[in-house]
């Protein structure tokens, strides 16, 4: 379920998926979205997947510049990041000024055993954290889903067992997915 609402938050926001572009892992949802891309790398702190940067987001000082990439998009990544606020000030260091930080993380969904989780933030706690985190900067947390998707969700059914007006109600009670859009402010 919570791919439904993400593949739908990266389209609404492809406008913004361009220039130089880094994304978390592969560059899936850069090769999906994007417009205009003229460099697509990635960044993860396990080599096996290729990543063309190979480094822990909280402790990307010294190599990823600043200021550096129009773009970066963390799809499904902060709950997995142990360094929350050392990855999140990274991951607007390393964007241009008047660039854009796009995430998305899962709400209601079963928990991955083969992956450490360690953070399930409300969108109220996404709020208050990047306004500590971000500060200045124009930031915009959103919800998506509602109780059909979320229990679907936590029974791992798969979006195709849904009707695409059942995927598409909304309900703020029950998140599926939050997104976060952030531009870094240009001085």
């Amino acid at each position: 379920m919570d791919r439904y609402f993400s593949d739908r938050f990266f389209a609404e926001n492809r406008e913004l998926i361009r220039g130089k572009v880094l994304e978390v892992q592969n560059p899936v949802y850069t090769e999906r979205y994007g417009i205009d891309v003229r460099q697509a790398d990635s960044i993860d702190i396990d080599g096996q997947f290729g990543s063309t940067i190979v480094c822990d987001l909280a402790m990307a000082d010294g190599v990823v510049a600043s200021n550096s990439y129009d773009c970066f998009l963390l799809p499904f990544t902060l709950p997995f990041v142990k360094d929350l606020e050392g990855a999140l000030r990274n991951a607007m260091r390393i964007v241009k000024p008047g660039g854009t930080v796009l995430a998305t993380a899962s709400v209601l969904t079963p928990v991955f055993a083969e992956y450490p989780e360690y953070w399930r933030i409300t969108e109220n706690g996404w709020r208050e954290l990047l306004a500590r985190v971000w500060p200045g900067q124009d930031v915009d947390v959103g919800t998506h889903g509602n109780c059909v998707s979320a229990v679907a969700s936590i029974l791992g059914l798969a979006q195709e067992e849904l009707r695409t007006d059942e995927l598409d109600r909304y309900d703020p009670r029950f998140p599926v997915l939050i997104s976060i859009k952030a531009r870094k402010t240009v001085v």
